[in-house]
């Protein structure tokens, strides 16, 4: 799959390679609204609603944690994946803890998608059977932040879908940095 031009696709074809175009029409820049983005993907709110939702599929396995708020005052949430999932238990800390996270840069709307995939996949393995994924959340926890960056995601969603960098409203004025 490549995702190219006409002039991508003539040199392709003079290498002798061949196969079908599909023309999409692909939007950029200051868009109002969420012109070119694919639904499917997670904004803050979605984020959050799925952490709830898999905390209540999974709640021996997971607890979901606001581990912060970010500069506009949106919520940044955590998933905890172990058989000691409370942060409050002694226990969780007796075990080593691997942190995922994602979304740093607003406009790379599949990043989400990734880090929800890793927890939704161990947590599916880890509740059906003995084995590795069981084993995994046994002996450590695993902490999943699939959107560290809200604000600029939520502006990529609003206001411009090129948006990269968080985001700090003074005034009138937003302005942000790169938190990568």
């Amino acid at each position: 799959e490549v995702i190219t031009g006409e002039e991508g696709l003539n040199y392709l074809k003079s290498k002798g390679m061949s196969g079908n175009a599909t023309k999409v029409a692909v939007t950029g820049g200051k868009a109002q609204g969420p012109e070119g983005l694919d639904q499917r993907y997670y904004n803050p709110a979605k984020i959050e609603q799925k952490l709830k939702d898999l905390h209540a599929k999974y709640p021996n396995l997971t607890s979901v944690v606001e581990i912060g708020k970010s500069l506009q005052g949106r919520s940044i949430w955590a998933l905890v994946v172990s058989t000691t999932p409370n942060l409050n238990d002694p226990k969780f800390y007796d075990k080593p803890s691997v942190l995922f996270d994602a979304m740093h840069h607003a406009r790379e709307v599949m990043t989400p998608d990734i880090a929800m995939d890793i927890g939704e996949s161990l947590l599916s393995a880890a509740s059906k059977s003995p084995g590795r994924a069981r084993e995994t959340v046994s002996s450590m926890n695993i902490v999943i932040i699939p959107m560290l960056n809200v604000d600029g995601n939520a502006i990529v969603w609003s206001s411009d879908n090129m948006w990269r960098k968080n985001a700090h409203k003074e005034g009138n004025s937003t302005f942000g940095v790169d938190i990568n």
